[in-house]
């Protein structure tokens, strides 16, 4: 490999444009070629595309798997169904080539999702002249406008966008000139290389997200929600290790297929099983990636938060410094960039999101419950006055504190809507010192938000 493409290289590993990889790490190349150590570290290995040497081959897919056809499949033809699990937040920030681009990449992988097509093998080379052969849907045209890093930074946006891609990670590139990328193949993953092995997948997969979708149906808000589906993943997932007790870095625990087919995942397969679920509910949530972790984003109440599932999961327990997190259930859940940073100590870097993400949501203020936007009272009668308010969110209901000198009452009042009661019985002529809060309930218990200040109105 010639030093400057070496240079370009080794850039896009420091800067984590690529966060999912091909295991062992090779690239491919005319030429001498050098093999890459990418830095790991909980869950996400910082790596870089394949490089296709000039004299690979390709060998096209069989029309259809020899177990039967796409017909004995009918449910998973469905695209509608598999888009729902997208998030597409990054893709309003791409110019209009890389849109295009973005958009050959998914519908290459979308062949391959909703058929039983085998995949292409590609025959090349190692750095020892040894034969590799990889798995790949149809070829990807780049347009000129397109950079090799920008590349590298769109394939990581449609990785963690489209989490449907349960049998994907990575690419291969191509280079005619060994100076920029023609065009790219979207790697499969080996184990998904059979077309009736990943339609059977596909099914089981689906099975597997409906449980969790069935679960969160009995929520009755967002957070309700958001809750059922958290909570569900921290008890039926474990975090990947290898016999020898360490991470395990194999290309499957990079996906979604983990955690659906296996019950075992790292944290790339935490955010994007978490990303399919609640984009399934209607709940917008987006995955974010660091040079060595991933987490989620989720809007609430026109707020964004940040998620992170593999660090709250009790059963983690990486031995990075994060123990406070793995032992304290919702330490980071639905929390502020500020607070994040501040938990994470010496490990800030963990969730300090890449440079791609030039319009990520941020992440202001924790999430409580909201409390009422408008609060007024008034007179209606002799003894009897009228509270109304009016809350921006979703909530279960009010809580209603009035005093009349020494005395106090607290009354609660079930209700998503606006405030609207009628307090009658008052001492007539006194002043009534009058605050509400209000309330949401999340699997049995009731969260409350901050009070209002005081209002007085004379009855």
């Amino acid at each position: 490999m010639k030093r400057s493409g070496w240079r370009r290289l080794l850039a896009g590993v420091l800067t984590g444009c690529m966060v999912l990889c091909i295991s062992p790490q090779i690239t491919f190349a005319a030429g001498d070629t050098k093999r890459v150590e990418a830095s790991l570290n909980d869950g996400v290995p910082v790596c870089h595309r394949i490089d296709l040497s000039d004299d690979y081959t390709i060998t096209k897919p069989k029309r259809r798997a020899k177990k039967g056809s796409v017909d004995v499949f009918p449910e998973i033809t469905d695209l509608s169904y598999w888009n729902a699990f997208s998030s597409r937040y990054y893709y309003q920030d791409l110019s209009a080539d890389e849109k295009s681009f973005y958009n050959d990449y998914c519908a290459s992988l979308n062949e391959f999702l909703i058929t039983d097509l085998d995949a292409y093998e590609i025959e090349s080379y190692n750095e020892n002249d040894q034969p590799v052969t990889l798995y790949a849907s149809r070829m990807v045209d780049i347009p000129d406008s397109v950079s090799d890093d920008r590349v590298d930074e769109i394939t990581t946006m449609i990785e963690y966008e489209n989490p449907q891609y349960f049998f994907h990670f990575s690419y291969a590139g191509h280079s005619s000139d060994g100076k920029r990328m023609d065009y790219v193949y979207p790697v499969i993953i080996e184990e998904f290389r059979s077309g009736s092995t990943r339609a059977e997948a596909a099914y089981q997969v689906m099975d597997a997200a409906a449980e969790y979708l069935d679960a969160a149906k009995s929520g009755k808000s967002v957070l309700e929600k958001e809750t059922i589906i958290r909570d569900k993943m921290i008890e039926e997932l474990q975090y990947k290790y290898d016999e020898n007790g360490d991470t395990d870095w194999g290309n499957i625990y990079q996906t979604s297929a983990s955690t659906f087919l296996f019950g075992s995942t790292v944290c790339a397969g935490y955010s994007k099983a978490f990303s399919m679920l609640m984009n399934a509910l209607d709940i917008p949530t987006v995955c974010v990636t660091s040079l060595s972790h991933a987490w989620n984003e989720i809007r609430i109440d026109g707020t964004w938060y940040n998620v992170d599932v593999t660090w709250d999961d009790k059963d983690k327990n990486t031995g990075l410094d994060a123990t406070s997190a793995s032992q304290s259930a919702d330490h980071y859940f639905n929390i502020s960039d500020a607070t994040m940073r501040s938990q994470d100590g010496y490990s800030y870097y963990m969730h300090t999101p890449e440079p791609l993400y030039t319009i990520r949501p941020a992440c202001p203020k924790n999430y409580t419950v909201p409390k009422p936007t408008v609060l007024k009272l008034k007179k209606v009668a002799a003894g009897q006055m009228k509270i109304t308010g009016r809350t921006n969110g979703e909530i279960s209901g009010y809580q209603i504190t009035y005093k009349v000198g020494t005395k106090k009452k607290t009354l609660t009042l079930a209700g998503k809507s606006s405030l609207s009661y009628k307090v009658k019985s008052l001492s007539k002529g006194k002043r009534v010192k009058v605050r509400v809060r209000c309330y949401l309930v999340v699997l049995g218990k009731r969260m409350y938000s901050s009070w209002t200040a005081y209002k007085k109105v004379k009855v």
